[in-house]
């Protein structure tokens, strides 16, 4: 009677694991019910932009659902994240994570009534893509190099000016990263995405400006804008002219940048792993890959586990500049 009764309880418990199996199954597979939310914290048009409409257009054919891109600039991108934060933990509203946020809310840089930090408030769930800042100049500017640019910079400290997509963004960084390395003095322009700051470099309201390849670009080959340098490892396919800074003469440069999604702490494990497979799926077509190309970045994916550690690695490092640099808010 013991072997029998072990027997039904080992056949109650298989019967109440598939029982959960098959209902974890059926609400991934209704996920979504309704449209998408995707939190863009920059306003249109830069590369944060672009990287979250490519594969919201995506998603939305693959889903059945809209998942429409909500430009929410302002605060370092804290606007954004704090919408996504407080939104009911169910998969409907996203947020696209990048650089900024790390810096805005895991760092000592985020602003003293920051109420968010990126790894308790979200459950991370794709890494989408990766790219890499240039710095540009006029058409028109006598900085025709990098080394040029160092030198007007050290004739006249605090003179020259940059532009960015605000305060603790990624260009912002690669600005102070390009102060500290070349041991020069810019004064930073913060604007509300990577758009406007580019309109202002072109029309000469700023010296110069760092922005994601893929909002350069344009700007580059229609000779409005002078591309300097990129602060990637390696030159990009697109703008094959465009030196590193690494070859641009300032050994050791890089700041990368990164996009990818989030949701609200407290996501159903299901609805993260169907977000994350899904958008794996199609960051592996030839199509997004060459689209995300020619947007100047470079398509990724991988598990949550891999997006977290990912989010920690490069947090050690903004930290690191941020101590070396001595930055603050």
């Amino acid at each position: 009677m013991i072997h029998v009764n072990h027997g039904r309880h080992w056949i109650h418990r298989c019967a109440a694991i598939a029982t959960v199996t098959v209902a974890s199954t059926a609400c991934a597979q209704s996920f979504p019910q309704r449209p998408v939310r995707l939190i863009v914290p920059f306003a249109p048009g830069g590369t944060t932009d672009i990287v979250a409409r490519s594969v919201a257009q995506r998603l939305s054919g693959l889903w059945g659902q809209q998942v429409v891109a909500d430009n929410r600039p302002g605060g370092g991108t804290l606007l954004g994240a704090e919408i996504v934060a407080n939104a009911a933990p169910d998969g409907h509203t996203l947020l696209m994570v990048g650089t900024s946020t790390v810096i805005n809310t895991g760092t000592s840089f985020a602003p003293p009534n920051n109420r968010i930090d990126v790894e308790r408030d979200f459950s991370l769930i794709t890494l989408c893509a990766t790219g890499a800042n240039v710095l540009s100049v006029r058409s028109t500017a006598l900085h025709r190099n990098l080394k040029e640019l160092i030198a007007a910079a050290k004739a006249k400290p605090a003179s020259l000016t940059y532009g960015t997509s605000g305060v603790g963004s990624s260009n912002h960084f690669s600005g102070e990263l390009l102060m500290l390395m070349a041991g020069i003095q810019l004064v930073h322009v913060p604007y509300k995405g990577n758009s406007p700051a580019l309109t202002d470099a072109v029309g000469g309201q700023i010296d110069m400006v760092f922005a994601g390849a893929a909002a350069v670009q344009t700007f580059v080959k229609a000779g409005r804008l002078r591309a300097l340098a990129i602060g990637s490892k390696q030159r990009f396919v697109l703008l094959p002219e465009v030196p590193t800074f690494d070859e641009a003469g300032l050994p050791g440069y890089e700041m990368p940048n990164f996009f990818g999604f989030g949701a609200p702490a407290g996501t159903p494990r299901h609805v993260v792993t169907k977000i994350n497979r899904d958008t794996e799926t199609l960051l592996k077509q030839p199509e997004i890959i060459q689209q995300l190309l020619n947007d100047g970045l470079t398509a990724r994916g991988g598990t949550p586990e891999d997006f977290a550690q990912f989010i920690r690695e490069r947090k050690m490092q903004l930290v690191q500049l941020i101590k070396a640099a001595n930055i603050r808010p």
